[in-house]
């Protein structure tokens, strides 16, 4: 069974809900090109960065093999910062950086050479507005992707907008069993999984 981590607002933490022990806890380091910095925290002996934000709109420039370049060059320094502080680095790819979308995680994660970077998937972040009228369809083929990827660490459950949310995590199912953790912002979501 996967580790569960859930959001305690009160506290503002992440806490592992087996012992109610904060799971996380802020880190202002600086990773990659200081003009591309991705926003990243300590989380349980982890140091999860976020792999693009929507504030950072289209950038034409980032796709193609320059693009690529300085993501590498961005992860090979996030690599060196999490063995600096003696943890593991975990990306959390995300709708508006190069990881976006499961077919493009799952292709760099298979030819990479980084090792020790783990994978803190958010499938519900990859949806864009026009794909939630499908969300279940797209959520299953983005579980059945990702169940196969080398680097998966964990998944994000979120609820977000989706219109029938127990069928959503049902659909993710595959995905949500092969996580070594389960993250969410609200309790509520492992009720949904449970009932999934």
């Amino acid at each position: 069974m996967s580790e569960r981590v859930v959001l305690d607002s009160d506290r503002g933490v992440f806490v592992d809900i087996s012992n109610a022990q904060p799971w996380m806890q802020r880190s202002d380091l600086s990773i990659g090109d200081p003009t591309n910095q991705w926003p990243s925290e300590i989380v349980g002996g982890r140091m999860v960065v976020a792999c693009g934000r929507a504030s950072d709109g289209p950038d034409p420039t980032r796709w193609g093999q320059s693009g690529w370049d300085r993501f590498e060059s961005a992860v090979g320094a996030a690599c060196e910062q999490a063995d600096r502080c003696g943890v593991e680095l975990w990306i959390r790819p995300s709708l508006h950086g190069m990881l976006s979308d499961a077919i493009g995680t799952v292709s760099w994660a298979r030819r990479t050479a980084s090792t020790g970077v783990r994978l803190l998937v958010d499938p519900i972040g990859w949806l864009t507005e026009s794909m939630m009228q499908d969300s279940e369809d797209h959520l299953r083929r983005i579980s059945e992707l990702m169940r196969g990827c080398p680097l998966l660490g964990g998944v994000l459950l979120r609820a977000g907008e989706l219109e029938s949310p127990a069928e959503s995590l049902r659909a993710m199912r595959g995905l949500i069993d092969a996580a070594d953790v389960l993250l969410a912002f609200d309790e509520a979501e492992f009720g949904l999984l449970d009932r999934a």
